[in-house]
């Protein structure tokens, strides 16, 4: 090798993960890089001056030639040494290292003045050390002392093992070593374990696969525990699969496809399937899958996240079941509010038409059936007030398992010799709060609908258990008051129902029976019961499998009250002895003719009107005692209650009546008019004359 005469000059190159000048006073090894002193514990310093190679190894310099360049051009630190483990030439990162002028040395220098020792060792490394080095190949972790006693931990590694000599037979001249900064290393390793751990702690699922698109797909390269939580399916039962064993019936395709054909122009995609875990239950999953590009721009992975969406789905299709209820219901009980006012006056007509005819049986024959037939109307209202919530029966603390036993004999009635009826009860007592009418009512309906989806015969079984506040909380909607609740299972082994049967089967009027079999208001009624009664229901049916519906009622700690029956007391004579005045307010037209010429037959003299504000200006230029006001309490512009306030404040002691077809809670807020009475809707002749009687004559 000639000399130049001045070594050549370098310009050092940043080494990845170490900082080659100085830095400030605080920066420390912690800080994401490290630094090396800009000369050795030994104090040495890069000399000044040209340095040329020594006569002594001007001989063996030739080999180092097809080295220098490679290693020049290298951004860690590397070094050759002769046989006797001497520096022969440093490229420019270890000159920047050891504080050596970098290339050739003028006089070859121990290695163990690199100051490079073992980690467990206070000895530097000297000709020994670097001569079983070179031999074996291994790499040695060492560490470097700078002059603030700061320690750094480093890998040296010979690159270049045996460099040949002009004869083959004479040992190697030397050895290439290069230095590679283990804090580097150990720092993307650390970045390593840390992403691994953070994908494994993920609460969603995260899937790798290759990108081969042949049949059968992408494999599956790695899965984390969120994949196994939502799946259930371990790394060792997906690596090496295809996604499509979480595929099934309900699993759309074409979304799949679509996501598919995204990802293979190398665009992200994001889908909602439904899948299938391990155990066979569906899950809703939302996919949201990204390219992954190699070095050279091709694609080379896929990585998805997967995230279960299944219980929002069932809230969101839970609370659209409800809205749409809610929506329905307020458009069934409107229908009965008005219905009740036609029913009231047809029972109201008839009544008086009975008392004239009583001499006349064909007449009275056949107003009595008009009157069954309004009566039957009526239930049928009042069984849309039920759904509609608008009806609200009062409640009262019973024991469930008491009232199933109770009525299991009126249930054996209502189904035939063929059928079984199998209850089994929580041995622990279930207090609920609700009507015991509207309970029993329940348990006929759904009997009924089990008989019908029966006709060969077959087993149903009443079932009632308790759940725990977590069990509840883990099982029901989020939007029922957390709480224990009794859960009552009501099951038969009949036809069962198609998923489209099971969407529509507590809309009022729908019905899968016969003409003239259903009015389509059974499990309607039953719905708004439980929703009335803070509860939830479910159905569970599949065609050919029978049905199940799961009521859930809030469970509460009283003991049952002991429910006295009251009996409305009754006047042998309807007719009034005393004329009273009564003002009649009412909005629809017919309803107030027909309570006014009710009235008026029964010796009352009877003021009535369509609207309260027209009531009171009467009142004004006519001013007259009132002994009774029967007004509605919906009225419009003013409300029957407000009219109420007006007038007691003229006429102290006017009586009230309240006419109402909704429930209680329409009636809230009357505390402050004592004594007074409510009338529901639809009534007969003998309701409105026997309350009317009894609000003006109390102590009669």
């Amino acid at each position: 090798m000639k000399s130049s005469g001045r070594p050549r000059a370098h310009t050092p190159r940043a080494i990845p993960g170490l900082r080659l000048l100085r830095p400030p006073a605080s920066s420390s090894p912690e800080d994401g890089g490290t630094f090396f002193p800009m000369a050795t514990s030994h104090g040495s310093t890069p000399t000044p001056g040209h340095d040329h190679h020594s006569p002594s190894s001007k001989a063996d310099a030739g080999w180092m030639l097809p080295a220098e360049p490679l290693l020049s051009q290298l951004t860690e630190p590397a070094f050759i040494l002769d046989r006797a483990a001497r520096v022969l030439w440093l490229n420019p990162p270890a000159g920047l290292l050891f504080g050596r002028r970098p290339g050739p040395a003028a006089n070859p220098w121990p290695a163990s003045e690199l100051g490079l020792r073992c980690e467990d060792s206070a000895t530097p490394l000297g000709n020994p050390d670097f001569t079983v080095l070179s031999k074996s190949g291994a790499s040695r972790d060492v560490t470097f002392h700078g002059l603030d006693n700061r320690t750094f931990r480093l890998e040296l590694l010979p690159l270049i093992l045996a460099i040949p000599s002009a004869s083959p037979e004479a040992p190697p001249p030397g050895a290439v070593f290069i230095l590679r900064n283990r804090s580097g290393r150990a720092t993307r390793e650390s970045t390593v374990r840390l992403l691994a751990a953070a994908l494994e702690s993920l609460g969603e699922g995260v899937l790798i696969t290759d990108a081969q698109f042949d049949h059968p797909g992408p494999k599956i390269l790695y899965v984390n525990q969120g994949f196994t939580g939502i799946t259930g399916y371990t790394p060792e039962e997906a690596v090496g699969r295809t996604t499509t064993f979480l595929e099934g019936e309900k699993t759309n395709r074409q979304a799949i496809e679509a996501g598919h054909a995204d990802l293979g122009h190398g665009r992200p995609t994001s889908m909602e399937v439904v899948n299938y875990r391990k155990d066979g239950r569906e899950a809703v999953l939302v996919w949201r899958s990204f390219p992954v590009h190699g070095p050279t721009g091709k694609i080379t992975n896929f990585v998805s996240i997967l995230r279960d969406v299944s219980q929002v789905r069932r809230l969101e299709r839970d609370l659209f079941q409800s809205q749409k209820m809610e929506a329905i219901g307020r458009l069934a009980g409107g229908v009965a509010h008005d219905f009740n006012n036609l029913l009231a006056v047809i029972l109201s007509f008839s009544d008086i038409l009975l008392e004239q005819t009583a001499q006349n049986p064909d007449h009275q024959k056949y107003l009595s059936e008009i009157q069954k037939a309004a009566r039957r109307a009526a239930e049928l209202t009042q069984q849309l007030m039920a759904f509609s919530r608008r009806r609200n029966l009062e409640p009262r603390v019973l024991d469930l398992n008491l009232v199933v036993r109770e009525i299991r004999k009126i249930l054996r009635r209502l189904i035939t010799e063929n059928i079984s009826l199998v209850d089994r009860l929580c041995p622990e007592e279930l207090f609920i709060n609700i009507n015991r009418t509207a309970l029993e009512q329940i348990l006929i309906n759904l009997t009924t609908n089990a008989r019908d989806a029966l006709p060969s015969g077959g087993e149903i079984f009443i079932e009632t258990h308790k759940l725990s506040e977590e069990e509840a909380a883990a099982t029901l909607p989020a939007f029922l008051t957390r709480g224990s609740y009794a859960r009552v299972s009501f099951s038969d082994t009949g036809l069962g129902m198609d998923e489209e049967t099971r969407s529509h089967i507590f809309d009022p009027f729908f019905t899968t029976k016969p003409i003239g079999k259903g009015t389509g208001l059974g499990l309607s009624t039953v719905y708004g019961i439980v929703r009335n009664a803070a509860g939830h229901i479910e159905v569970e049916s599949q065609p050919g499998h029978g049905t199940v519906f799961h009521l859930y009622l809030p469970l509460v700690a009283a003991a049952p009250a002991s429910a006295g029956e009251e009996t409305a007391g009754s006047s042998a004579t309807l007719r009034a002895e005393k004329r009273h005045t009564i003002l009649v307010v009412e909005d629809d037209q017919t309803m107030c003719d027909c309570i006014t010429s009710l009235l008026g037959l029964y010796n009352y003299e009877v003021l009535s009107t369509n609207r309260a504000e027209e009531a009171l200006d009467q009142l004004r230029e006519t001013p007259r005692r009132l002994d009774l006001l029967l007004t509605d309490l919906m009225l419009p512009k003013m409300s029957g209650a407000d009219l109420a306030q007006t007038l007691r404040r003229e006429q102290p002691s006017m009586k009230i009546i309240f006419m109402t077809g909704y429930s209680e809670d329409t009636v809230a807020g009357l505390e402050e008019f004592p004594g007074t009475a409510l009338l529901r809707k639809p009534f007969s002749l003998k309701n409105v004359l026997q309350l009317v009687q009894q609000t003006l004559n109390p102590e009669a």
